[in-house]
């Protein structure tokens, strides 16, 4: 995967050709894939792609960071957690008073820590 200032994402082969292009608008900051989902990060937004097909897309800021763990999609932002599933779909959120130092799924339960706290959310996934 190559990604570009103009806000393309280009995917080529291993001898260098292109196979698929990608255009979101504004340049990609992050591009994470898996077996079934391609993610594409820009500074407002995280498109999620079923092959060539938009299946989510959510607005984040610019120091909002993401992560596909255990089957879940957490957006983290400085003071809350949003929980997608890997197409996207909204779960929930989980708010803070303090930012947020670190954020996880541990055994399928969502562990947000602050300076002076740490919470645990269970029951994501019905």
């Amino acid at each position: 995967m190559l990604g570009t200032s103009q806000g393309r994402v280009l995917r080529i082969d291993a001898s260098g050709k292109p196979i698929a292009l990608y255009d979101v608008g504004s340049a990609p900051i992050r591009v994470l894939e898996t077996d079934r989902y391609l993610y594409i990060q820009t500074f407002t937004r995280l498109y999620v792609l079923e092959g060539d097909r938009l299946v989510g897309l959510q607005d984040c800021t610019t120091k909002c960071d993401f992560l596909v763990d255990e089957g879940l999609v957490l957006l983290v932002e400085n003071k809350g957690v949003r929980v997608l599933t890997e197409a996207g779909r909204l779960l929930g959120v989980a708010l803070t008073k303090a930012p947020i130092r670190r954020a996880g799924i541990e055994d399928g339960v969502l562990v947000v820590e602050t300076r002076t706290h740490r919470g645990r959310f269970s029951g994501l996934i019905a």
